[in-house]
């Protein structure tokens, strides 16, 4: 239950906006009903482990910027990336 308690008030916060999006790009109500569902499913799927990691990134919305995450390694390598098309294109 408590499981179940954590999932509604993180849907909760962002159930809006998740719906707005939903149905400007799909004007589908039954399936955004499916998509929520299917969400619940998912969340009650994962190990205590994960959950615990999802608790921590809501307290911390900032989590992926730092330089620990994967999503910082990708990004400082597309930027690199980036920048050496640019400095090329400009030759």
């Amino acid at each position: 239950m408590k499981d179940q308690t954590a999932f509604s008030t993180r849907f909760a916060h962002h159930k809006d906006e998740l719906e707005w999006l939903f149905m400007e790009l799909y004007h589908n109500r039954e399936g955004l009903e499916v998509l929520e569902r299917e969400m619940a499913e998912a969340y009650n799927a994962r190990s205590a482990e994960l959950k615990a990691l999802d608790k921590a990134r809501s307290a911390d919305p900032e989590w992926y910027k730092r330089a620990s995450s994967c999503l910082a390694c990708f990004n400082s390598r597309v930027r690199s990336c980036i920048l050496r098309s640019n400095s090329a294109w400009r030759s």
